[in-house]
């Protein structure tokens, strides 16, 4: 009882619980009483330090405490979720939005009952990212937006009527941006190759040989009448079995044949 009365309550547990083990029914009933009176003590020294900002010192303490008088374990839950929605909050009001929903989901998932706090949460994120998105042109705080929305009615298994408007014209803005920008893409890849085709200089009757060779590279073949090298036929091959043969007359191009 001396370290029960001067304040030395680990000293004072591990007395009454050595006794416990020694003491009749009757005296078994008393110790317990008095266990039970320091246990709900320390959950309110764990709830004051929650409350202070001391999150994880509160958990570390509680945890403890029902280590010794598992009556009070749903106190653990309690603060726990209390210590991470306090760091969710914390974040939430510095603008680091992502970092905060990780702490209110993860807190969800050990206490569903937050479903509606986390869900005002999302709200308030989402209007505060809508604002700063330039009338959602900022893609990066659209896709966030999507990500935390669909999420929250992952683990919710639904959503509230003006979050899930939120939603519903969310993916209609990002649909019609990404069909804006595949067509978009499109057109330059077709802008581009058209481009390069017209720079291309097309060969024409009349040409010497080497105005061809610099336009169509070397032949895949060359077949010449004689020694010399005034009359040839080049062949190039390409793709799909395409063949074009091209005739030089007296060094110029003569003919050309596919």
């Amino acid at each position: 009882m001396s370290f029960d009365k001067g304040g030395k309550t680990n000293q004072a547990v591990e007395k009454y619980l050595l006794a416990k083990t020694l003491a009749d029914t009757l005296l078994k009933d008393v110790i317990d009483e008095r266990l039970r009176e320091i246990a709900f003590r320390e959950v309110e020294k764990s709830e004051i330090l929650l409350n202070n900002g001391f999150g994880d010192s509160a958990v570390s303490h509680i945890s403890y405490v029902a280590g010794w008088y598992p009556e009070i374990s749903h106190h653990v839950k309690r603060i726990r979720v209390g210590n991470i929605m306090d760091k969710g909050e914390k974040l939430y009001e510095i603008g680091l939005y992502n970092a905060a929903l990780k702490y209110f989901y993860q807190a969800l998932q050990i206490d569903p009952g937050l479903a509606l706090e986390v869900g005002v949460f999302e709200q308030g994120i989402a209007y505060d990212l809508l604002s700063m998105a330039d009338s959602l042109n900022n893609e990066e705080s659209i896709n966030f937006i999507l990500y935390a929305l669909k999420e929250s009615k992952k683990l919710a298994g639904g959503l509230s009527k003006s979050n899930q408007s939120i939603l519903d014209n969310l993916e209609k803005k990002i649909s019609i941006k990404s069909e804006y920008e595949t067509k978009k893409r499109i057109k330059d890849i077709l802008l581009k190759d058209n481009a390069k085709e017209k720079s291309i200089k097309p060969i024409v009757l009349g040409m010497t040989i080497s105005e061809v060779e610099n336009i169509m590279g070397k032949p895949k073949e060359i077949i010449s009448q004689s020694n010399s090298n005034e009359n040839m036929l080049w062949i190039y091959s390409y793709d799909k079995k395409i063949t074009i043969t091209l005739t030089f007359i007296d060094y110029k191009l003569f003919k050309i044949e596919e």
